[in-house]
């Protein structure tokens, strides 16, 4: 039997896979999984697969972790024959895994994946399999962008060949991760300052919308039978199919909610759901203080003596990203010309407490130094909080803030998803044949289970890319760009001590 590194299982994968693709040599493992996890587990039960390069010199070096060798092996190879596209598949392969078992080479060698991926699948573009390592290299890589792989090298791949092949999750997935050119982005915003990022990905990406027509979801064995989440005090909502009209409670101000929004459900009266809006016309004036490079083209100078700035506040725009607004009537005095520390953050003034726009910088003298930096005096207008209500049933109910941003981006994305992905993703449907792509969506927050993380956990089970993601008690397993089982931790730990066993057993 091969040397096999010791498993941390403790996370809910390994840290050190190889004994994993060692016993994938010639064997076909089942691993049982008890009954259990997201309601139950669903889809195939992780096992090891067999390796279908199992009497390959260049895989058996790769699984004993000799990469020098495996790679040595296969340039030799791809030397003698430039167009063996199973020897570039296997070079990818190698650098994959060494970037997981080197982590501080991590990024040199996920290119030097990609690089050899791409080869082989511009060799033989019908081959889905080695489509789904460049689209698992391509996920890998996009998180960081020293990494990501450009649009314009992914628009160079086969692509319309692959999806004749496999129109499958990989390609998908590569159509998302094709970003346009920073200077296409910059001069189509400056053309278009009042579109949505939607609207841009709809006249700058239009693949991306192609790919989603022709995403493969079908054949997923949704789950439906969830509840919608129910309303509650203190808890978001979210209207995602405007227009609607937002009646006035105790008042005639009413108003239209014309886009896609989010609010706090104040209390439920019959059919109807009370929130506090604060997005009433009327304007109360408000003045504050901030920090004076918020204020364009302001100067001033430190009193070496007495630390008092001295200097002019301009007559300008105010800009938001230099300083937050601070009630003055709050501030604590600390002798001439400066202010407490400890009162600077109970005097910030919360954000939904302005009206972000009506910030303007008011001329005159610098004031009080203010966390070593003058200050200069800001007018706003700070909004009419009033009682208005929507129909329950023409709003969704979020279970936290993450989860009503979630079924914003989700409803924007309706003119590129269209209605059934769109439906299914406010709804929460989810199922076993899912892309991973999708799976981004439906998430509140996947940054468990995006880029580099997909690196440390992958393994080539069966010759086939595939990763399992834990996330709290949750766990997924994705093959080849497709959610293939879900359960809980406790289950997929389990497995791993099976496989462990498993492997002790043969070696008796």
């Amino acid at each position: 039997m091969l040397w096999k590194p010791p498993v941390d299982t403790s996370l809910g994968a390994p840290r050190t896979p190889h004994v994993l693709r060692a016993v994938a040599i010639g064997l076909g493992v089942a691993m049982a999984l008890a009954c259990g996890g997201l309601g139950a587990s669903q889809g195939e039960r992780p096992r090891i697969r067999p390796n279908p390069d199992a009497n390959d010199m260049a895989e058996r070096a790769r699984l004993e972790r000799e990469y020098q060798r495996a790679e040595a092996i296969l340039k030799e190879r791809i030397k003698n024959n430039p167009e063996d596209h199973h020897a570039h598949r296997l070079l990818g392969d190698v650098n994959l895994t060494r970037g997981q078992d080197y982590r501080k080479k991590w990024k040199a060698n996920v290119a030097r994946a990609f690089d050899s991926y791409a080869r082989a699948v511009q060799l033989k573009p019908d081959s889905c399999s080695y489509w789904s390592r460049v689209a698992g290299t391509v996920a890998m890589a996009y998180e960081d962008e020293s990494t990501r792989i450009p649009g314009t090298t992914l628009a160079e791949l086969p692509l319309e060949a692959g999806w004749a092949a496999c129109p499958g999750p990989a390609l998908v997935e590569i159509e998302l991760r094709r970003d346009p050119t920073e200077d296409a982005v910059a001069a189509w915003t400056e053309a278009n300052p009042k579109k949505t990022e939607i609207e841009r990905i709809l006249e700058l990406q239009p693949w991306v919308k192609e790919a989603w027509d022709r995403a493969p979801i079908s054949s997923v064995a949704w789950i439906e039978d969830h509840e919608p989440v129910p309303l509650a005090g203190g808890l978001p909502f979210v209207v995602v199919e405007p227009p609607l009209q937002a009646r006035g409670v105790g008042h005639d101000y009413h108003r239209g909610v014309s886009e896609l929004e989010r609010f706090t459900t104040g209390r439920l009266s019959g059919d109807r759901v009370i929130f506090t809006d604060r997005r009433f016309p009327k304007k109360l004036p408000r003045n504050a203080v901030v920090k004076a490079p918020a204020c364009q083209f302001s100067s001033w100078r430190d009193n070496d003596v007495t630390g008092v700035a001295t200097g002019q506040c301009s007559a300008s725009a105010f800009l938001r990203g230099q300083s937050a607004l601070y009630a003055p009537e709050s501030l604590e005095v600390a002798g001439p010309g400066h202010y407490k520390k400890t009162s600077i953050g109970p005097s910030m003034i919360p954000g939904d407490e302005v009206l972000w726009d009506s910030v303007r910088c008011l001329g005159g003298p610098v004031q009080r130094k203010f966390e070593y930096t003058p200050t200069c005096p800001v007018a706003y207008d700070k909004p009419n909080w009033l009682e208005r209500s929507l129909p329950r049933d023409k709003v969704l109910g979020a279970r936290s803030d993450a989860h009503a941003e979630q079924l914003l981006r989700s409803a924007a994305m309706k003119p590129v998803w269209g209605e059934e992905i769109t439906e299914r993703a406010l709804r929460g449907d989810f199922g076993v044949g899912m892309p991973y792509s999708l799976f981004r969506y439906v998430q509140e927050d996947t940054k468990w289970c995006e880029g580099r993380r997909l690196l440390t956990r992958h393994m080539i089970n069966g010759g086939e890319l595939e990763w399992t993601c834990v996330h709290g008690e949750k766990a997924y397993t994705f093959v080849d760009m497709t959610l293939t089982w879900f359960g809980t931790r406790a289950e997929y730990q389990e497995s791993m001590k099976m496989a462990l066993a498993d492997i002790a057993e043969d070696d008796g």
